[in-house]
């Protein structure tokens, strides 16, 4: 009735104000000073931690979210959102679960499919190779996935390879 759709929109409205703070931080210039980036990630940190505490906390925020995609399933940022709360809570087979949501409705985007597979590998999934062999197809320098790919050879015991990739990281300036 009336009252779930005042509730909905009130939520809507935080949600909304979280999303607007986890897009300008997405959207933090990698190519400029690291100082000025290490400084600009924490300020959107707190933002973002402010965002939260507004809604009540994350399981707050979370229980919003699972509320909102219910009645929104095809709501690709939501799922997005979902996965990157429960990826700063170290939650990462949930983390994964729900960017498996967002990446089945934006398979383009590669930010999401890159966190799908950062969250794969977090939590120990069996797909997290094949995922991360397909994804370097499209994307042959992201820096998170090559990260991913030294951390699997590593534990592989190809030390030279996995130490390569690193260093090339290291000195093209990604790590």
């Amino acid at each position: 009735g009336a009252a779930a759709g005042s509730l909905v929109s009130k939520g809507e409205l935080d949600i909304n104000d979280l999303k607007e703070n986890i897009t300008r931080y997405e959207q933090i210039d990698f190519n400029s000073d690291v100082k000025a980036q290490i400084e600009e990630i924490e300020r959107f940190k707190q933002q973002i931690d402010i965002s939260i505490q507004k809604m009540g906390g994350s399981q707050s925020v979370i229980n919003q979210l699972k509320q909102r995609l219910k009645l929104q399933p095809n709501d690709a940022q939501g799922w997005y959102l979902l996965g990157r709360i429960y990826f700063s809570q170290n939650q990462f087979t949930a983390a994964r679960l729900a960017f498996e949501h967002a990446v089945q409705l934006a398979p383009n985007r590669t930010d999401i499919v890159t966190e799908l597979i950062e969250a794969s590998y977090l939590s120990g999934d069996d797909r997290t190779e094949s995922r991360l062999h397909q994804a370097l197809q499209q994307m042959p320098h992201d820096p998170t996935l090559l990260n991913i790919s030294a951390l699997i050879l590593y534990q592989q015991k190809k030390y030279q390879q996995a130490l390569i990739i690193w260093q090339n990281l290291f000195i093209f300036g990604s790590v």
